[in-house]
């Protein structure tokens, strides 16, 4: 339901934006080309990316159908771990990259490759020097990191018991 919402909102807002368009001189004109560089171009590099992401979702399946032969829950604690694992990225390397993303777009365009390999290098640096310690910190902790994350006051309570 929420995917038809999302499709509506977007279809209403370019038609109430069509008029305004006319008005400064802008032609719809749909054009439909599948020989073009750009289109050779987003190709070359959409099909690396599909299969790196896809082959992690098959690794997740393979890892909950393995967990699925073990005890009830080993499931669940398979799906925690790895959301335990996506926290650190999610929090770091993800918004490292979006921060870092139009300065290497920059680069690229500008063809300046040596500077997009020590912006690249630094950028790397900076990340392990950040997650190895909070890596160190989480493996460390993990009982309680987990206990605190996912038990809820619950866990409080009885340690304190």
């Amino acid at each position: 339901m929420a995917g038809w919402g999302v499709f509506i909102g977007g279809f209403l807002q370019t038609v109430v934006n069509l008029p305004y368009l006319r008005k400064v001189g802008y032609r719809m004109k749909v054009i439909v080309s599948f020989s073009g560089s750009a289109l050779a171009t987003l190709w070359k590099r959409f099909v690396p990316s599909m299969i790196g992401i896809g082959i992690r979702e098959i690794n997740l399946i393979a890892d909950a159908l393995m967990a699925s032969f073990l005890p009830i829950g080993s499931i669940t604690a398979l799906g925690y771990g790895n959301r335990l694992m996506q926290l650190p990225l999610g929090i770091f390397a993800i918004s490292a990259s979006t921060a870092v993303l139009p300065m290497y777009s920059k680069y690229v365009s500008n063809k300046n490759y040596s500077e997009l390999s020590k912006g690249m290098r630094f950028t790397s640096l900076n990340l392990a020097y950040i997650m190895l310690p909070i890596t160190t910190l989480i493996m460390v902790l993990a009982p309680d990191f987990c206990g605190y994350s996912f038990q809820s006051w619950r866990f409080l309570t009885t340690e304190q018991q």
